[in-house]
C-alpha cells in the first residue's frame, strides 16, 4: 500500500504487477496504492486544493485491511514532504505513520509488515512541492526509526534505485519508470522470499521440537507406569525376600557385612 509510487498508474508496469510476476504462482499481490495520499492525517495537496488526502480515508485502505494479508509492503511518505503537510518537527508525519503501521500490525492473523524506504528525489526535486531535502532529511529518518523500534524488515528503495538514477526515473524525478519499477519488484520479491523462507524454517523447527518433546513425554510416562505404585512391591529377585510371620512380603535382611541405606 502507499501513494502514486505504489499505484504506478495501476497498469502492468506498476511495481506490484511486476512483483506478482517475480513471485509467481502461490502468491497473490494486490495494489492498494492511491495518488497523492499521505500518512499524516488531514493531508493536503501542494496547491492547497480542497480535500483530505489522509490514506485512511480511501477505499483502498479499507480493502487492504479486510483482505487479511499475509504480508504488507508499506511505502508512503513522499507526499507528506510537501509544504502544506510538513512542519519543522515532522511530528504529524511521525504520528500518522506510526499509527498506520500499527493498523496493519493489529490485524489477526498478524501479517509481515515490510517498510519501503521512500526513494530519492532525483535532482533535488520540487515537482509538486516535493524536495529531497525533506524526503531524505525528514521522512526517511522517521521510516527507519519506526522500523527499528518495531523490529520490522525494510527494503531501502534508495539503495535499489540510486545506482540507476540516470535511467530508472520518469521525467518528474519522483516516480520510477518501467525499469525502476522492475528493480523495486525484484528487491521486494527477494525480501519476501527471505522472510517467508525463515518463517517456514522456524515453523518446521517448532514442529520438530514439539514432536521430540511429545516423544520424550511418552517415554517418561511409559517408564512411570512400569514403576511400582505407592504401597505395592515390585518384582524382586529370587531369594531377595522372605515371608513374614503375618504372611506378607518384606524386604530381605541385608547380607552379612552390608548396611542399610540411611
Amino acid at each position: 500500500m502507499g501513494d502514486s509510487i505504489t499505484w504506478g498508474g495501476g497498469g502492468k508496469n506498476a511495481y506490484p504487477s511486476l512483483l506478482q510476476a517475480e513471485l509467481g504462482e502461490g502468491w497473490e499481490v494486490r495494489n492498494f496504492g492511491v495518488n497523492s495520499r499521505t500518512a499524516r492525517r488531514e493531508g493536503k495537496e501542494f496547491d492547497l486544493r480542497p480535500g483530505d488526502l489522509d490514506y485512511r480515508k480511501t477505499l483502498s485502505y479499507t480493502k487492504s485491511l479486510s483482505c487479511k494479508p499475509d504480508a504488507v509492503i508499506l511505502m508512503i511518505g513522499t507526499n507528506d514532504s510537501k509544504p502544506p503537510n510538513w512542519e519543522e518537527t515532522g511530528d504529524a508525519f511521525r504520528e500518522g505513520y506510526a499509527a498506520l503501521v500499527e493498523d496493519y500490525l493489529a490485524l489477526d492473523p498478524r501479517p509481515v509488515v515490510v517498510i519501503g524506504i521512500s526513494p530519492t528525489v532525483k535532482g533535488g526535486g520540487f515537482t509538486y512541492g516535493v524536495t529531497e531535502k525533506i524526503v531524505g532529511g525528514g521522512v526517511v529518518p522517521v521510516q527507519r526509526k519506526i522500523a527499528e523500534e518495531k523490529g520490522l524488515p525494510t527494503v531501502d528503495c534508495r539503495a535499489v534505485l540510486d545506482p540507476h538514477m540516470a535511467t530508472a526515473y520518469s521525467g518528474d524525478g519522483l516516480h520510477p519508470n518501467a525499469e525502476g519499477n522492475a528493480l523495486l519488484a525484484a528487491a521486494f520479491a527477494a525480501r519476501l522470499r527471505e522472510l517467508f523462507s525463515h518463517a517456514e524454517g522456524a515453523e518446521l523447527e517448532s514442529h520438530a521440537e514439539s514432536a521430540e518433546d511429545a516423544e520424550l513425554e511418552s517415554h517418561a510416562e511409559s517408564a512411570e507406569n512400569a514403576e511400582p505404585r505407592p504401597g505395592e512391591a515390585g518384582p524382586l529377585p529370587e531369594g531377595a525376600a522372605e515371608r513374614s510371620e503375618a504372611g506378607g512380603v518384606s524386604p530381605a535382611a541385608p547380607a552379612e557385612g552390608a548396611e542399610r541405606a540411611k
